[in-house]
């Protein structure tokens, strides 16, 4: 197999099987190459090009980076707001992953987070989870202290516990909630 990047360098590579048995429809191939341009790559396989997707890693350096679940559409936005707001409050970047568009645009408003738009992706859904989590670790592995992996509704607690309630206080006071006798 030969990859092909944006200065038409061709690198040849040999894959290695990491599939243990005959049972799946599919197998999974591991290769390393040494990246030079890390724009747009080509697999040349037979007679056909396959384009790969790559991003960078991060060059911004953050103490905490929290990488989420994959949004879509159907989740409580009071707690996914609370959620990032505190975190962003105690110093940590947090990465989204959403597939709606006008989610995305809204989340789009907000400083300090990561956002990245998968749209339809059908197999995304499978494996979503899974993407997201070693996506975001790729990303951030060189540019973080630390990397934690929490859903939308739980929290990184520091060690000083006692700076939660006013955290929630003032995260609760900057919100107006469309709740009746409040």
């Amino acid at each position: 197999m030969k990859l092909i990047g944006n200065s038409n360098e061709i690198v040849t590579f040999r894959p290695k099987r990491k599939t243990f048995h005959n049972l799946c429809e599919d197998i999974v191939l591991v290769a390393e190459i040494e990246m030079k341009d890390q724009e747009k790559y080509e697999l040349s396989y037979g007679n056909q090009l396959i384009p790969i997707a790559t991003k960078l890693a991060s060059q911004e350096q953050h103490k905490i980076v929290i990488c989420t679940p994959p949004i879509y559409g159907n989740i409580d936005f009071q707690i996914i707001l609370i959620t990032m707001n505190y975190h962003i409050s105690i110093g940590a970047f947090i990465q989204f992953y959403i597939n709606q568009k006008t989610i995305y645009e809204e989340f789009r408003k907000f400083p300090k987070i990561g956002i990245d738009y998968f749209g339809d992706y059908s197999k995304f859904e499978m494996g979503g989870l899974e993407i997201v989590n070693q996506d975001c670790l790729n990303r951030f592995r060189t540019a973080s202290e630390f990397i934690a992996f929490l859903d939308h509704d739980n929290l990184f607690i520091p060690k000083n516990g006692n700076i939660l309630p006013v955290q929630f206080t003032e995260i609760y006071a900057s919100y107006r909630f469309n709740t009746v006798g409040m």
